[in-house]
């Protein structure tokens, strides 16, 4: 990650200095097109994709949201988890006091439940691709094109898990043109933020690459009684992509992207006690531990997270004819997450957790688009396959060194092989100008296989469980 800072910084300054004619276009609003082009009502015209085809968002049939890059850099949106402040009935919160977990909610409908094994009723796309689980869904947005979040459910079309809606993130492509951009922010507590993108064209008018890198830097909000401060960013992500034409009718685009999160989690401390709440349960001197003034938050354990993810996309797309389009999107996806909290809330040692997760994904789509009869009907037609892998460990230590006899420590295990499978069809006829009629139908099935294990040991009593496994995490205090 270290090695990301100087280049991200020195494509930043590059980008920075290059003329305005070779930045990357900006998105046409009816002041940049020709009269003649704008509609009469002046409403910008805002291109989605959210029926799996290029529409207009002012002739889509759909609850619907846009985002373009012009509207993410004013309204300063750099993270997923700030897509809800902007989006009416939108509500994207970071999960469990950490920077990886999202919990997303669309009209009410979600769930803040980021188990590895658990998915969320609503679906996020990155250029297609699924992301099953909120676990490594709050990540920093790289060289957006868009955001598109569709409210309600959209079982035909994306299928499994949106019955609160989908969310599409879609980043831009290569393009013909030389061109980059970039942005250096400094802000307080030493906040540091290098974002830098160029857009390379390497074989004429067939080979067209992009790179974008971030870094984002900042010390720590909370000042700590030791050791490390609390809730500090230290963050790096960095993206390829290639968009190769092979022949007029056919595109190729492949990206790679990987992101690195290795900061100390938000610390919170209870500042009062009633007296004898909890009685002989709490350790000795623990109600002296409860401050009512202002200073450093002490706790017993380091809280934090660790969190890597590789994502490969390869989208395959065919003119196979007249209104007639053909592609396929394949994604390969892998995390791990580390992280740890001190739930209790005190320097005493009487609650706190931690997890070690490794999470492996594959998604594939196939789909058929296109147009009949002089536009009277268009149609979709696809398939999807999902496969998932997932090994998690995690631990608790409840009142340790306690008036119960040492507390209780327990150790899990859980792994899940999950498939899930799916066909879909959506037809729409327009019998005139003004009427749309529109149906789909689609079929889903899926398996999972899990094997679950918990393991508890009292460590005064000494009677461990010799299968228990010990869990130490990366930096765990």
């Amino acid at each position: 990650m270290y090695s990301l800072r100087g280049i991200v910084l020195a494509a930043a300054c590059l980008a920075a200095t290059q003329v305005q004619a070779q930045g990357d276009p900006p998105q046409q609003t009816p002041q940049d097109q020709p009269r003649s082009q704008q509609r009469p009502t002046g409403v910008e015209t805002i291109t989605v994709t959210a029926e799996k085809v290029e529409t207009n968002i002012q002739d889509t049939a759909l609850s619907i949201q846009a985002l373009g890059a012009r509207d993410l850099e004013n309204l300063n949106i750099t993270n997923t988890s700030e897509v809800g402040t902007f989006v009416p009935g939108v509500n994207f919160l970071p999960a469990t006091n950490t920077n990886a977990q999202l919990a997303l909610f669309l009209r009410g409908t979600g769930s803040a439940d980021n188990d590895t094994v658990v998915n969320s009723p609503t679906g996020l796309y990155v250029d297609g691709i699924y992301i099953g689980t909120g676990n490594g869904s709050q990540f920093d947005l790289l060289d957006i094109d868009r955001i598109e979040v569709l409210k309600g459910p959209q079982g035909t079309l994306y299928g499994r898990n949106t019955i609160g809606g989908a969310v599409n993130v879609i980043s831009r492509k290569p393009g013909p043109e030389w061109g980059g951009r970039g942005r250096v922010v400094v802000g307080q507590h030493g906040e540091r933020i290098a974002r830098g993108s160029l857009n390379v064209p390497l074989l004429g008018e067939k080979l067209f690459s992009r790179i974008a890198l971030m870094d984002r830097e900042r010390d720590y909000f909370f000042e700590p009684k030791a050791g490390d401060g609390h809730d500090d960013a230290d963050e790096a992500a960095g993206r390829i992509a290639l968009r190769w034409l092979p022949t007029e009718k056919a595109t190729v685009d492949w990206a790679f992207d990987r992101i690195k999160i290795d900061n100390h989690n938000p610390a919170f401390e209870l500042r009062a006690l009633s007296g004898g709440v909890l009685g002989g349960l709490l350790p000795v001197g623990f109600a002296n531990n409860i401050r009512t003034d202002n200073g450093p938050i002490a706790t017993d354990a380091d809280q934090f997270t660790k969190f890597n993810t590789w994502q490969n996309g390869l989208t395959l797309t065919w003119d196979a004819g007249e209104n007639l389009e053909v592609k396929s999107i394949s994604g390969w996806r892998k995390y791990l997450i580390s992280g740890q909290n001190d739930l209790d809330r005190s320097p005493s040692s009487v609650f706190r957790s931690g997890q070690h997760a490794k999470h492996r994904t594959f998604y594939q789509e196939l789909q058929t688009v296109g147009s009949s009869a002089g536009g009277f009907w268009d149609y979709v037609v696809g398939a999807t396959w999902f496969e998932e892998e997932t090994d998690s460990d995690n631990f608790s230590d409840i009142f340790r060194d306690t008036a119960l006899a040492g507390g209780l420590s327990n150790t899990g295990r859980v792994q899940q092989d999950a498939y899930a499978w799916g066909i879909y069809t959506q037809h729409t006829l327009h019998p005139t100008d003004m009427l749309e009629l529109t149906g789909g139908v689609r079929y889903s099935a899926e398996r999972k296989e899990m094997f679950r294990s918990l393991c508890s040991q009292n460590p005064t009593l000494n009677t461990p469980d010799a299968t228990c496994p010990t869990l130490v995490l990366p930096g765990q205090a």
